[in-house]
């Protein structure tokens, strides 16, 4: 006869130890959750875009110059302390922003600008008009003494430039071609501007400070279309109606040009324009923007900003700032940096960035699942350069503090039988140096906004517009809509608005 008591024990046997190894896995579990929670704290995001603080002051720098190009775009005045009035406000306010940000991650972030000095933009809006000055000279001098390159901006119709044939000898492009001219203690660099003889493009070439365009023994080369490969590689080229030129970002027609790179480097200089009209003939119309210390101009070449063409209005040339940031362990300093709107991490000047000119977004009012918000949005390039629109919708409604999230832990935690459960799997240890972990880092935000849809939408040229719909699986309640213009340089403008479900009204952010 079968002994059944033996099978009875070894069935509880098993039972029994099958329990035991549901409690240790549960205890894993628990340890596993723990430690990702644990982790997650060492490595949240401490600050709103970049969690490092050499990248927050990458961002700072670049957003602060943008808002000294914003200033100093909108603000169309005279008087260099009506512009500095309206900087000092705009700059507090963003500067406020930083603080306050800071603060809710428990970071220490002091941002404070000083030494503001004042600029000029030496303008002319009128694309029609030839480069003479407001008194009329062909031959004038725009500043003197600038003491480095700064923005110099230039849109010129192709129409209108000097047309090369194939008799055209070097000395006459010399003498007729529109030249931009920079003047240094040791010599003069020449930027030459006209179309070519048997093809559609406009060449840029440039004359070196220690050689003369006209003495160089090829006074007597025709077909100047060869220029481009027999003047020392000194051209660049571009097709197209409108020809334009930024020297401070070495392009010409949104292309690369590296004979530009000089005047990144150049010393302290005069600028003028030379053969603006030759023969009685226009050698070139069209528009232009150049920023430079207020000081630096001719004054009686240019009109007062409303009174004709070209223009003067204030300017503010460059600021100093001094960014501090300090966190758990982390301290980070950066005394009297220097911001001046030509240095490629200043964020440029506006009128080069891309535009959100407008940005209107629906709620769904649905109390379904997959709830939508539709948007219109219309975005616009002064160069014609966008490149793409990108649309991102945030639920932002799951955000907790650690010290919210500690609670829901301390109630599990707290029960007598899980603490007796842990101390006969040895894991009170463990726990007390996690409970110790979250105290002393209790009450700063974690951040678990999450992207719920999004979209990227091709867009070209000077404007773009679109609707879309973004949706949701309707487990938030709120919601952050944002839009990124985006052109070929990479620059990008940002709005956003905060949204409720089932809400038709959003509200602008910042």
């Amino acid at each position: 006869m079968a002994d059944v008591t033996s099978d009875i024990d070894r069935g509880q046997i098993i039972i029994v130890a099958g329990l035991l190894l549901a409690v240790v896995f549960v205890g894993l579990a628990l340890i596993v959750n723990s430690a990702i929670f644990a982790e997650n704290l060492a490595t949240r995001d401490t600050g709103a875009e970049n969690s490092e603080p050499l990248q927050q002051r990458e961002l700072l720098e670049s957003r602060l110059g943008r808002t000294v190009d914003r200033t100093n775009a909108n603000i169309e005045t005279t008087s260099g302390s009506t512009l500095q009035a309206e900087l000092e406000k705009a700059l507090a306010n963003q500067s406020s922003t930083y603080i306050e940000a800071g603060a809710k991650r428990g970071q220490i972030v002091d941002v404070s600008t000083n030494s503001p000095t004042e600029g000029a933009r030496l303008r002319q809006t009128n694309e029609s008009r030839n480069f003479s000055s407001a008194e009329g000279a062909t031959n004038w001098t725009l500043t003197n003494g600038i003491p480095e390159g700064g923005q110099f901006a230039m849109n010129m119709q192709k129409g209108s430039l000097f047309q090369a044939t194939l008799d055209t000898t070097m000395a006459l492009l010399g003498d007729s071609a529109f030249a931009i001219e920079f003047e240094t203690g040791s010599g003069v660099w020449r930027i030459y501007i006209f179309r070519g003889a048997a093809t559609e493009s406009v060449y840029a070439v440039v004359e070196t400070d220690d050689q003369e365009f006209q003495a160089s023994g090829l006074e007597t080369r025709t077909n100047p279309d060869h220029i481009v490969d027999g003047w020392l590689n000194q051209s660049c080229a571009l097709q197209g109606d409108t020809v334009s030129m930024r020297l401070g970002e070495e392009q010409f027609g949104g292309a690369n040009c590296e004979e530009f790179s000089f005047y990144n480097e150049i010393e302290a200089h005069n600028v003028s324009f030379a053969n603006v009209k030759t023969d009685g003939i226009d050698r070139g119309t069209g528009t232009y923007d150049i920023l430079v210390g207020t000081t630096n101009y001719n004054t009686s070449a240019f009109e007062p900003v409303g009174n004709g063409q070209p223009f003067y209005q204030a300017a503010m040339y460059s600021f100093n700032y001094t960014y501090t940031y300090r966190s758990d362990g982390t301290t980070y300093t950066v005394p009297n940096r220097t911001v001046k709107p030509q240095e490629a991490d200043s964020g440029g000047i506006l009128w080069e960035h891309p535009r959100v000119e407008s940005f209107n977004v629906t709620g769904s009012t649905a109390n379904s699942p997959n709830d939508t918000f539709d948007v219109e949005w219309q975005v616009s390039h002064p160069n014609a350069r966008l490149d793409r629109v990108e649309l991102e919708l945030v639920e932002v409604s799951v955000e907790k503090t650690e010290s919210e999230v500690e609670n829901e832990v301390d109630r599990a935690t707290d029960d007598p039988a899980f603490e007796e459960l842990l101390g006969a799997l040895g894991f009170n240890t463990y726990f007390n140096d996690y409970e110790d972990t979250i105290n002393n880092t209790r009450g700063f935000p974690i951040n678990l906004n999450r992207v719920v849809d999004n979209k990227t939408v091709s867009v070209s040229g000077a404007s773009g517009t679109g609707a879309n719909t973004l949706s949701h699986d309707g487990l938030g309640t709120d919601y952050r809509l944002q839009i990124t213009v985006i052109d070929e340089s990479g620059r990008a403008t940002t709005a956003v608005k905060a949204c409720e479900a089932g809400s038709t009204d959003c509200e602008v952010v910042g």
